[in-house]
């Protein structure tokens, strides 16, 4: 199987991750309410900490529900992708820093992280050229996997 046969297998199994574009927007949307909705308190802090943790269980149920293969078993690009994604496991250390400092900015750490391992798909999506790294997020190439 080659790289880019892989890549439309996984784009097409998983449905490019909609389920957790779907939880990621459900969530943004809940703390978007909480934000405005509750009072400025420390406690907000820990409310988005933890929330920010349901994102991978709700995208898996979002995509049970959707009867979507999110493992893609079988794919030689399966577990590249896991670890790719597992990475974001590190940014805990940074997130309870800053949470301990400055509770009231949680949300816009939040929001820098979750962004930022977006921009470098975000530039290949527009590319018709093959980038590196581009094998490990199967959607980079998003008009060629025929996710829609």
């Amino acid at each position: 199987m080659t790289v880019q046969t892989a890549r439309h297998d996984l784009a097409r199994r998983t449905r490019c991750g909609i389920a957790y574009i779907l939880a990621g927007v459900l969530l943004w949307t809940i703390f978007g309410a909480l934000g405005l909705t509750l009072p400025d308190s420390p406690r907000n802090g820990l409310i988005y900490l933890f929330g920010a943790g349901l994102l991978w269980p709700l995208g898996l149920a979002i995509g049970a529900a959707l009867k979507l293969d999110l493992f893609a078993r079988g794919n030689p690009l399966t577990s590249l992708a896991g670890l790719l994604g597992g990475v974001q496991i590190l940014f805990i250390p940074l997130m309870i820093g800053a949470y301990v400092t400055t509770p009231q900015a949680v949300p816009w750490y939040l929001a820098v992280l979750v962004g930022a391992h977006l921009l470098r798909s975000a530039g290949a999506s527009f590319s018709r050229r093959p980038q590196i790294g581009q094998a490990g997020w199967p959607c980079a190439g998003y008009h060629a996997s025929g996710c829609r």
